[in-house]
């Protein structure tokens, strides 16, 4: 799990969710088609959009938890060793 403690822009997470949210949406699609009829179309459109936030909430965890675990600040303006007038010394 290295990559994931490594990984500042969040892609290896992101990939984690997208792979978890494609299989367990797809599952579901599956079952609602074969127990409630849902329409293929919809099942698709519903898969799609839910492997898409998933990949999207994996990347901004992804990015949050770098941030916290090198305990750096959200932006680097509320960094409290950024002198913002420099004295030139």
């Amino acid at each position: 799990m290295k990559q994931l403690r490594d990984d500042a822009c969040g892609c290896a997470m992101g990939a984690v969710f997208t792979v978890v949210g494609l299989g367990l949406s797809s599952g579901y699609a599956v079952w609602q088609c074969r127990t409630n009829g849902m329409a293929t179309s919809a099942a698709v459109l519903r898969v799609f959009l839910a492997t898409f936030l998933a990949a999207g909430a994996g990347k901004v965890l992804g990015i949050l938890r770098y941030r916290m675990g090198r305990n750096r600040p959200a932006s680097p303006a509320l960094s409290p060793n950024l002198d913002p007038h420099p004295t030139g010394e």
